[in-house]
């Protein structure tokens, strides 16, 4: 697993890094080209940490001066065509959204050859989307292949300083904001967060000393037909007490390194997640 901690010109330049970025750790971009209407149009390729999959992630900045909006359309494939538009990509999923702006980004980039983890800090809101493969305890071909796109919604016209139950991460989430691929080239969209949607009574726990550990609990999505689809890579719920957005700080043994991360605007104890960097 690799990471990268940086500040972007703006969203069109946060989408170059990391291309940069991922083709130094394991991802090739089969597509990056800059169409006429000054919109960036990024696909990387990833072979999973198996080394024989077919994982296509697609990136597209879409940009409203007049609107006072830029933002990243995300697309996940199993498939890859040169000849197709991006929102016409063979057996992807429907266009997700992050939310940005022009200005200067601080981001992370989290990656393995699995997926891709982005965190953006736009203002006062913390913005984060995860692409490719859930983590599945199984040989390849026991299940479906589940992968996909956790946006934060699927609103074109959104915006950063949005708010409200349209708008929000993994953390907490939302069916219109992810969709994961499924059986015979369908897509279904997860309907909850384990443990934030599903685990109350493990949420109201915290350590009994004065010793500041953290308890870290995994974190899964699950659907309401088909039970649990997998877990986020290196996505795991924290308390909101004592922390900060953007914090980072290591395990007890100190072998880990976290970076916490709010839900977009939201701060109440419950709305904050730990990303793994290392």
């Amino acid at each position: 697993m690799a990471f990268e901690v940086g500040t972007a010109n703006n969203h069109s330049d946060l989408l170059e890094k990391l291309k940069v970025f991922a083709t130094k750790h394991g991802w090739s971009a089969v597509r990056h080209i800059k169409h006429d209407t000054g919109e960036t149009e990024l696909w990387l390729h990833g072979k999973g940490e198996s080394g024989v999959e077919k994982i296509y992630l697609g990136f597209k900045t879409e940009s409203s001066y007049e609107d006072d909006r830029f933002n990243l359309a995300l697309k996940c494939s199993p498939l890859f065509s040169n000849g197709a538009k991006f929102n016409e990509m063979p057996n992807s999923t429907k266009e997700k959204y992050f939310y940005l702006w022009q200005h200067a980004i601080p981001y992370f980039f989290v990656l393995n050859k699995d997926f891709i983890l982005i965190i953006s800090q736009i203002s006062t809101k913390s913005h984060l989307v995860y692409l490719g493969k859930l983590r599945q305890y199984c040989s390849l071909g026991h299940w479906p292949r589940q992968m996909g796109v956790f946006g934060e919604s699927d609103k074109p016209t959104g915006r950063w300083s949005d708010e409200g139950d349209d708008f929000s991460t993994l953390q907490f989430i939302n069916p219109r904001a992810n969709e994961v691929l499924w059986i015979d080239n369908t897509g279904i969209s997860a309907t909850r967060n384990y443990p934030r949607q599903g685990g109350f009574k493990v949420l109201d726990g915290k350590p009994i000393d004065d010793t500041n550990d953290r308890w870290l609990i995994q974190m899964f999505c699950i659907h309401d037909k088909y039970g649990a689809l997998g877990e986020f890579q290196r996505c795991f719920y924290i308390s909101g007490r004592n922390v900060a957005t953007g914090q980072r700080f290591k395990s007890p043994d100190g072998n880990r390194e976290f970076v916490v991360v709010q839900n977009i605007h939201r701060a109440g104890f419950k709305d904050y997640m730990a990303v793994e960097l290392a």
